[in-house]
């Protein structure tokens, strides 16, 4: 009798384990931040979530914290519109979920035990981030960055996938199951917040920081040059020539006007060397590509 209960007990805990698996994220070598352009470093930001899900809260929590950590830039968070800052962010965030097909067949025809533990669902999140960017001094438009991001997941939690270590054996239940498995679990989601947001957010900031950094700072107004007082003597009266014999004197020849300096060579504008160096720093494009549009520019 013992030794039939210690049976039983090994074999519950076995199949906890083989009916569930942690939240794997597949893609997320896509995603991974390596530098942070901080040129422009004590900037202030106000950031503002145009978004009420809850997930799109906490991803845009992430970016102010990558804003403020890894960019140098002072961030206000939650900011109203009338709050003072140098450069204003709105932030929409758009989420789509999905589950794959091909989770029909870890459950069906359900022969293979324990699938969805060293296999797992599969799952897909996309985020269609648009932020707008704003001078908040000028009220000039900067521009808006559009980021798509796809996340590939596998995931199984023991709540939905109980049915296929209890019904296994019986085909017409196991493909019922099956069927609602295709669906997204939204017990996913809760787990993104650690296992994606924060890499995620570090993503999304270092596109923000390329465009805000090549913004030119605006140029502080240069006091007017003092001009020299004038004079308000008449000019002098030319002198009467003299009557005389002797002849007029030769007007002394006109000096030489000296020759205008050559023009120099025209500079390329600093606001698109700015960006064409933030784009190979970021490493949108190559060092080869870099001198041939610099180079273009010259």
């Amino acid at each position: 009798m013992k030794k039939g209960m210690l049976v039983a007990l090994a074999a519950v805990v076995l199949g906890s384990f083989g009916c569930s698996s942690a939240l794997e994220w597949t893609n997320d070598a896509d995603y991974r931040t390596m530098a942070f352009d901080t040129s422009r470093e004590g900037l202030l930001v106000s950031l503002e979530n145009e978004s009420t899900s809850e997930e799109a809260e906490y991803l845009c929590l992430q970016v102010a914290q990558a804003l403020a950590m890894r960019g140098g830039y002072r961030v206000r968070y939650m900011a109203a519109g009338n709050v003072k800052a140098d450069i204003r962010l709105k932030m929409r965030i758009d989420a789509d979920h999905s589950g794959r097909f091909t989770n029909l067949f870890v459950s069906f025809p359900g022969y293979l035990i324990f699938t969805q533990g060293w296999l797992g669902n599969g799952y897909e999140v996309t985020y269609d981030v648009t932020c707008t960017i704003e001078n908040a001094v000028t009220k000039e438009s900067i521009g808006t960055v559009r980021i798509p991001i796809v996340l590939n997941l596998r995931h199984t939690d023991g709540g939905r996938a109980w049915a296929d270590c209890l019904i296994w054996p019986v085909a017409p239940l196991a493909l019922i199951n099956g069927l609602y498995c295709i669906t997204y679990d939204d017990d996913v989601t809760p787990l993104l917040n650690t296992a994606a947001y924060p890499t995620l957010g570090e993503y999304i900031a270092t596109q923000l920081i390329a465009r805000i950094n090549v913004e030119p700072e605006a140029p502080k107004a240069q006091p007017a040059p003092r001009t020299a007082p004038r004079t308000a003597s008449a000019p002098a009266p030319a002198p009467k020539a003299e009557a005389s014999a002797q002849p007029a004197p030769k007007p002394a020849p006109a000096p030489k006007a000296e020759a205008a300096p050559a023009p120099k060579k025209a500079t390329p504008d600093s606001k698109a060397v700015r960006e064409l160096k933030s784009l190979l720093d970021f490493g949108i494009i190559d060092q080869k590509t870099y001198e041939a549009r610099l180079k273009a520019l010259q």
